[in-house]
């Protein structure tokens, strides 16, 4: 089997996963599912400092998240066909640009997804009631 088609026939589903677990976990964070864990989610020390940040970090993920999960899908499946290409010695150009392309989608968008919850995490800390006492 050459390289490009097990790029394809690996890559792919591998970023069809990635596609999908953004956005279901971030959901989750937001539904009341996920709460602040020591393993997934956003976990920046702004979405950690409380439940409110933690739910206002990723309510705000949640739209970048989908545009993520939608496109890194749409690679994928590209992907995995590409593996059906022609393939010579090295991998098809276009196995190598749909996999860069899809996890650059998914690397970038997770960094996408990290400033804009930090951000509202940050704010809904600072107008955040204070307590009486």
């Amino acid at each position: 089997m050459s390289e490009g088609a097990v790029m394809g026939l690996l890559g792919g589903p591998m970023l069809a996963l990635a596609s999908f677990v953004i956005p279901f976990l971030t959901r989750s964070a937001v539904e009341g599912g996920l709460g602040p864990n020591a393993v997934m989610g956003i976990r920046l020390p702004s979405t950690m400092a409380s439940e409110r940040a933690w739910v206002a970090g990723h309510q705000a993920a949640l739209g970048p998240s989908r545009v993520i999960g939608r496109v890194g899908l749409a690679c994928a499946v590209a992907l995995t066909a590409s593996a059906f290409l022609p393939q010579g010695e090295d991998p098809h150009w276009v196995s190598i640009v749909l996999f860069a392309l899809g996890y650059g989608v998914v690397l970038g968008g997770a960094v996408w997804c990290a400033v804009v919850a930090s951000r509202a995490a940050r704010e809904a800390e600072v107008s955040r009631p204070v307590p009486p006492g």
